[in-house]
C-alpha cells in the first residue's frame, strides 16, 4: 500500500510568467481563423463550381457566408456576456440572450430552404460551407502546433 502524499499548506502555487511574445502570437488565433475561412472559401469555390457545377459552387460560397457570419456573431455574443460578467453589469435577460443564440441557427436555417427551394444540388455545396470555420480552426491548430514546436514554447 503505497503512501499518498497530499500537498501541506505551507506549500504554495507557482506562478510561471507569461511572455509576451507567445501571449500576442495565441491572441491573434481569431484573426488567423477568420482569414483562414476567406481564403479557404475562395479558393475552394472556383474549384468546386467546377468540378461539381456552378449551383454547387454558389451553394458553397453561401455556406461559408453563412458559416462566416455565424463565426463572428458567436465571438461578439462571447465577447459581450464577458464585458458584462466582468464589469459586474447585470446579465441580459433570458429571452435576448435565447434570441439572440437561436437567431444564428434560424438565419443558417432560413438560407438552406432559399438555396433548396432554388435547387438541390446547391443544398449539398451549402452543407459542405459551413464546414469551411472548421477546416480553418484545424489549419490554425496546426498553425500553433508547428510554432509552438520550433519556438519551444
Amino acid at each position: 500500500m503505497e503512501d499518498e502524499v497530499t500537498p501541506s499548506e505551507e506549500e504554495s502555487i507557482i506562478e510561471v510568467p507569461v511572455d509576451p511574445k507567445v501571449e500576442e502570437f495565441y491572441s491573434g488565433a481569431y484573426r488567423r481563423i477568420s482569414r483562414g475561412i476567406l481564403v479557404l472559401a475562395l479558393v475552394a469555390t472556383p474549384v468546386l463550381a467546377w468540378r461539381f457545377g456552378w449551383k454547387f459552387g454558389a451553394g458553397f460560397l453561401a455556406g461559408c457566408v453563412a458559416a462566416y457570419a455565424n463565426f463572428a456573431w458567436l465571438k461578439s455574443a462571447v465577447y459581450g456576456m464577458v464585458d458584462k460578467m466582468a464589469a459586474g453589469r447585470q446579465a441580459p435577460s433570458g429571452a435576448a440572450l435565447m434570441f439572440r443564440f437561436f437567431w444564428r441557427y434560424i438565419f443558417i436555417a432560413l438560407l438552406a430552404y432559399v438555396i433548396f427551394r432554388g435547387s438541390s444540388h446547391a443544398v449539398y455545396g451549402f452543407c459542405a460551407g459551413l464546414f469551411v470555420p472548421i477546416a480553418a480552426a484545424m489549419c490554425e491548430g496546426m498553425y500553433e502546433a508547428v510554432t509552438a514546436i520550433r519556438n519551444r514554447f
